[in-house]
């Protein structure tokens, strides 16, 4: 799809790959959430792997070329496209996993403190 937008744009590539082309203007890319950015000039492309989400800022004018293929035209067979979505699955549940552990972990610290016994109620040894 082409489009000549003034504007924000988050571009996500689902299970298949993504290329982007600027035909014309300017594009900042914020990739992944990381904190830097790249800038695309005119007649540039690039290309998004699966899963991967973009925000990109179009300067004014600016004309983009955006296209998938879809993991079937990619020559991929149903079981690596079945074996793509439960890896995706995995990931996702392994991040879950490790953010329950560590809210776990850091609202359990107080629970293990040392408790001392008034010496009445101790145990004698015979």
């Amino acid at each position: 799809m082409g489009m000549a937008f003034e504007d924000i744009r988050i571009v996500r590539s689902g299970f298949s790959t993504s290329s982007i082309t600027v035909l014309s203007g300017r594009v900042t890319e914020w990739s992944e959430g990381r904190f830097g950015y790249s800038i695309r000039e005119a007649n540039t492309s690039w290309e998004k792997t699966k899963c991967s989400t973009s925000v990109l800022q179009l300067d004014p004018n600016t004309w983009f070329l955006e296209y998938n293929l879809s993991s079937v035209v990619e020559g991929s067979t149903l079981l690596s496209l079945a074996t793509d979505l439960l890896a995706h699955m995995m990931f996702q549940a392994a991040k879950n996993v490790n953010r329950e552990l560590f809210w776990m972990f850091s609202a359990s610290r107080n629970l293990y403190s040392v408790v001392r016994v008034p010496q009445r109620h101790q145990l004698r040894s015979l």
